[in-house]
């Protein structure tokens, strides 16, 4: 059985997706405040997946799943009435495995959950048998992050591990921001966005200590990012 939190401060909402839920034996515990969910985060046996609200007591939760991630390996899903691109890919960025509006059919986000759940369970069982690599770096899919010859990971977000991901499949080739903003986003990029920028930003920095500094993501003026790959 898979076991889901349900952090929502509308009780009518949280009773009849929680009902929808347990009607396809998943085990729904409710959280209708922060304060309560946060001492079960530090004190409870932990869920497969974590679906949260993106706005509790109209405070925004997407600056606080860091501070989840850090406490919870499992899946994150926000469930949300906004539609506001930026901040879906805000929210997969600092660590968020999915992000679904409300107005989805019950079947899809059903569907998603058992997604995240599955792979959740993967991901943990994938960890109890991963071994350091010898000599080198590499991208390790059973993990979802890159794994050095120490054990040690770069602890990359689901977004920034499927970049790493596709740009390593395309090493030594230039791969434009356009492709790389479809491959990541599923739609076209959007010319104001700075979305792919960053991300590249914080990768170069995750990336800066690994192989001597020779692991890099350069720039080219007008094309877009040609990597030098992982392994060396």
């Amino acid at each position: 059985m898979i076991n889901v939190w349900v952090l929502e401060d509308n009780q009518d909402f949280a009773k009849e997706f929680a009902e929808y839920l347990a009607g396809y034996q998943i085990d729904v515990v409710p959280f209708a405040r922060v304060e309560e969910f946060n001492q079960a985060l530090a004190t409870l046996p932990l869920p497969d997946v974590i679906v949260i609200d993106q706005f509790i007591d109209v405070s925004d939760m997407i600056p606080q799943i860091p501070n989840i991630r850090a406490k919870f390996t499992g899946g994150i899903m926000v469930l949300t009435g906004n539609n506001q691109v930026f901040d879906r890919v805000t929210a997969l960025e600092v660590g968020c495995d999915d992000f679904v509006l409300k107005t989805v059919d019950p079947r899809e986000i059903l569907a998603r959950v058992r997604a995240i759940a599955r792979r959740s369970h993967a991901v943990a069982e994938a960890e109890e048998a991963v071994v350091p690599h010898k000599g080198a770096w590499q991208i390790d899919p059973r993990v979802l992050d890159v794994v050095g010859p120490d054990g040690s990971r770069l602890n990359l977000t689901t977004m920034q591990f499927r970049a790493i991901e596709y740009l390593d499949e395309h090493r030594g080739e230039v791969v434009s921001r356009k492709d790389l903003y479809a491959q990541l986003l599923g739609r076209d990029a959007n010319p104001n966005s700075r979305t792919i920028d960053v991300m590249i930003s914080v990768l170069r920095k995750k990336l800066s200590g690994m192989n001597n500094g020779n692991c890099q993501i350069r720039s080219m003026r007008g094309s877009g990012y040609i990597f030098s790959g992982i392994a060396g």
